[in-house]
């Protein structure tokens, strides 16, 4: 799938490739109707780059809770759909940060709004947008401002109420930090004032939040253990500089 992004409409716009990618977008959009919503059912992302590999999406249908035993103790519960279609999209060479913003409007939104089918190039494609803001009606794509289901327009009008909470992002992951409470708007910082780093910022979450971080890819594996190690490499630079300049 090729994946372009209007910002002046709010809009994706999902184009196949090739037939069985069209053959998709035509099996999904039988289901829907402009307005209605493909669901969002998660993602693949590659485990070394992070990056999303694969949106998947569901096309009508009615859901469920379903339990099925695993085992004598566990018990598995979770949603499943009847009817309607699961969709996987995954995009041409090149085109995987495009991916991975729709994969994000996507989560945020809960899926995304089937607004019709339009033609590029010969092809039958999908236009979706994410939400639309509850002040003024206007449709969002930014995955923050769906998250928070309000147009920048209206943020800019808002009359912020900042607090102290947990904070997330691209690159914050998570963190503490003040945010307005009414439109999501980060409170800016004062002028001259560093920006916390990624450890910075986990070592807050543990200690404001009591939500303890774990690096599976790194040694050590934890914030303390990156700070500790640091350290240590400093000293060590230190120590060195220290014995050339002696020698």
């Amino acid at each position: 799938m090729k994946i372009t992004r209007d910002e002046s409409v709010a809009t994706y716009t999902i184009t196949p490739v090739d037939g069985k990618e069209e053959e998709k977008i035509t099996a999904a959009v039988g289901f829907l109707k402009p307005g209605d919503r493909f669901i969002h059912r998660g993602r693949r992302y590659d485990e070394e780059s992070h990056r999303t590999t694969t949106l998947i999406l569901q096309a009508g249908g009615e859901s469920k809770w379903e339990s099925r035993k695993e085992s004598e103790w566990v018990t598995i519960t979770e949603m499943v759909y009847v009817g309607g279609i699961e969709i996987e999209f995954q995009t041409a060479e090149g085109g995987e940060e495009m991916l991975g913003q729709i994969a994000m409007t996507s989560y945020y939104s809960g899926g995304l709004v089937f607004l019709g089918v339009t033609e590029v190039y010969g092809k039958k494609s999908l236009t979706v947008t994410g939400t639309y803001c509850k002040n003024c009606g206007a449709a969002i794509v930014d995955s923050g401002r769906c998250e928070w289901g309000i147009c920048e327009a209206c943020v800019q009008k808002c009359e912020h109420d900042y607090k102290v909470g947990a904070i997330h992002g691209a690159r914050v992951d998570i963190g503490v930090g003040e945010f307005c409470g009414k439109c999501g708007r980060g409170k800016p910082r004062p002028e001259g004032e560093r920006e916390k780093n990624l450890i910075e910022h986990h070592l807050a979450a543990q200690r404001e939040l009591g939500v303890y971080v774990f690096y599976p890819n790194k040694s050590p594996c934890t914030p303390e253990g990156q700070v500790k190690a640091a350290r240590l490499f400093r000293r060590w630079v230190r120590s060195k500089e220290r014995i050339n300049r002696v020698n």
